[in-house]
């Protein structure tokens, strides 16, 4: 399989890699990624930097877009030391995670690393996590890690991840986990479920880190 799978292009991407991907949701979850005093660290941190998260908005242009019908969610950058420390173990992981869902080896490098918050009506409507046009970057997103890290047990409802195979046939739903990491090719088409938030508190919120690589 050729890297330039990756490149955003999906109509050649479909052709190259039809029928073994076309018809799957290449994905990995690992459980326990970093122990949970690492997540309730991280969960605790975003909690005390609410003030910092801001609406999630749409593309890649500058100006960016906001539509909270296909997106409504919160989004945090300061993750401290726990961004960092996430990061360096996802760099380590990545290249076994790789060869798990049959994907070319590549040197990944650290796109974005962001902490997305779904509360009461939050979700996010069937999407890819690359850019077309002319907003499109020079460095493709190729990898995309999703690392949970809510309340044990969930205080929120709904809320699972919901990957689709490119022929629109397979789903999967994978419903998350309190540390624990989902990663899937950035080019396969995913969404978030609605959230319910019963305590209306943020602290009871959907919470998960978001890293894409390229």
């Amino acid at each position: 399989m050729q890297n330039h799978l990756f490149e955003g292009n999906r109509a050649g991407m479909a052709q190259d890699i039809l029928p073994r991907v076309l018809h799957r949701c290449p994905h990995v979850v690992r459980h326990g990624f970093l122990g949970e005093t690492f997540a309730s660290g991280l969960r605790e941190h975003i909690i005390a930097h609410e003030t910092e998260c801001h609406t999630g908005m749409i593309g890649n242009a500058p100006d960016g877009r906001l539509s909270t019908d296909i997106r409504n969610s919160r989004m945090c950058t300061s993750l401290g030391e726990f961004g960092a420390v996430l990061a360096d173990r996802l760099l380590a992981f990545l290249p076994e995670l790789m060869v798990e869902m049959g994907l070319s080896p590549f040197s990944p490098k650290l796109l974005d690393l962001v902490a997305v918050i779904y509360g009461e009506g939050g979700h996010y409507q069937k999407h890819v996590d690359v850019f077309h046009g002319k907003h499109r970057p020079d460095q493709p997103r190729r990898v995309t890690c999703l690392y949970y890290f809510s309340q044990t047990p969930h205080r929120y409802t709904g809320g699972a991840l919901r990957l689709f195979s490119l022929s629109q046939e397979e789903t999967v739903d994978v419903e998350p986990e309190s540390d624990m990491l989902v990663v899937f090719p950035s080019w396969l088409p995913h969404q978030v479920l609605p959230v319910g938030l019963p305590s209306g508190e943020f602290a009871d919120s959907r919470f998960a880190v978001t890293a894409l690589f390229g």
